[in-house]
C-alpha cells in the first residue's frame, strides 16, 4: 500500500482521465488505519459518503444501526482479517440477522479457496488488496452506485480537507 506521508504522483497517461462517480453510502471496515484512510480518500473523491469502522464488531454495530434506521449502506467493504471479530464472522453475523445488502470482501489472500471462503461467509463479491482505484470503481461498487464518469483532479493526501491523521 502506498505511504500516506508521500505525495500522490499522477501517472502522465492518467492525468485528466475520467473517473467513475459514486453516489451512495459506504461502510469501510478495516483494522489497518492506512488502508481505511487511503480507501476513504478514493471513495470520497468519487463522491461517496464513507463511514469507517476499525473491526468487525464495530462494523456490524454500525451496519445494523443504519439498517434499523432505514439508512442501510449501499455497500460494505469488509476486511477479512481483523482482530476482535474478523470479516468472515462479521459477514456471517450480518447475514444471520437478515441483512441482504452488498458486502464486498477485502483480503490480501488471492487464492481461489480464499474467494470461496469469502462467498461462503456471505460476501457478495471479493477484492484483493492492495485495491487499485480503477478496480474499486469498476468491480467494487454496485452498478446502481456508479454514475456518469466525470473529469476529476487527483489530489495528494495533504490536500484532503481535515487531513489524514
Amino acid at each position: 500500500i502506498a505511504s500516506l506521508s508521500e505525495p500522490f504522483v499522477e501517472d502522465e497517461e492518467k492525468k485528466g482521465q475520467s473517473a467513475a462517480a459514486i453516489q451512495g453510502r459506504v461502510l469501510l471496515v478495516d483494522d489497518n488505519h492506512d488502508n481505511r484512510q487511503l480507501l476513504s480518500v478514493y471513495l470520497q473523491q468519487a463522491g461517496a459518503e464513507v463511514v469507517l469502522a476499525e473491526n468487525g464488531r464495530i462494523g456490524c454495530e454500525k451496519a445494523e444501526a443504519a439498517w434499523r434506521e432505514g439508512r442501510a449502506f449501499d455497500v460494505i467493504l469488509m476486511d477479512m482479517q481483523m482482530p476482535e471479530l474478523d470479516g468472515y464472522g462479521a459477514t456471517a453475523r450480518l447475514r444471520g440477522a437478515g441483512y441482504k445488502g452488498v458486502v464486498i470482501a477485502l483480503t490480501a489472500n488471492a487464492m481461489s479457496d480464499d474467494r470461496t471462503r469469502c462467498m461462503r461467509a456471505g460476501c457478495s463479491d471479493y477484492l484483493c488488496k492492495p485495491v487499485r482505484r480503477e478496480v474499486l470503481w469498476t468491480s467494487g461498487m454496485p452498478s446502481r452506485m456508479r454514475s456518469t464518469p466525470t473529469k476529476t483532479r487527483l489530489v495528494s493526501v495533504s490536500e484532503v480537507p481535515g487531513g489524514i491523521t
